[in-house]
């Protein structure tokens, strides 16, 4: 067999092997578009990683009145100390339920947008 009958022998194979991988790849390409992405929808960080340690920290009470005191206006001064520590850490509560709930909003809204819609929709 003469090295040139191989060699023509060999072209109608070689063209049909790469129509072959051409039509794979078509059809991967097609196949591929038709795909939905795949979103986590876990955030990036915990909401709560955003609260700020001064928060955190538990919000003393007011000091007692010296037992040798015995003002009469020792012990309301005290209830009124202890009053106003009390709207303290209630405004800390409310500013760590805001944090978290900026963050949740954050997210859904992130979520929101990265989140396909169908093709019928604009």
């Amino acid at each position: 067999m003469s090295p040139s009958k191989d060699l023509r022998s060999s072209r109608p194979r070689r063209a049909r092997v790469t129509a072959s991988l051409m039509l794979s790849i078509a059809l991967a390409c097609a196949l591929s578009a038709c795909t939905r992405t795949i979103v986590d929808p876990r955030p990036a960080s915990s909401c709560t990683t955003l609260i700020p340690q001064t928060l955190r920290r538990p919000t003393p009470g007011a000091t007692l009145p010296a037992l040798a005191d015995n003002s009469a206006a020792a012990w309301p001064d005290f209830a009124n100390r202890q009053t106003g520590q009390l709207g303290q850490a209630n405004l800390d509560k409310a500013s760590m339920i805001e944090i978290v709930e900026r963050c949740e909003a954050r997210d859904a809204e992130t979520l929101a947008k990265l989140t396909r819609k169908p093709w019928w929709r604009f």
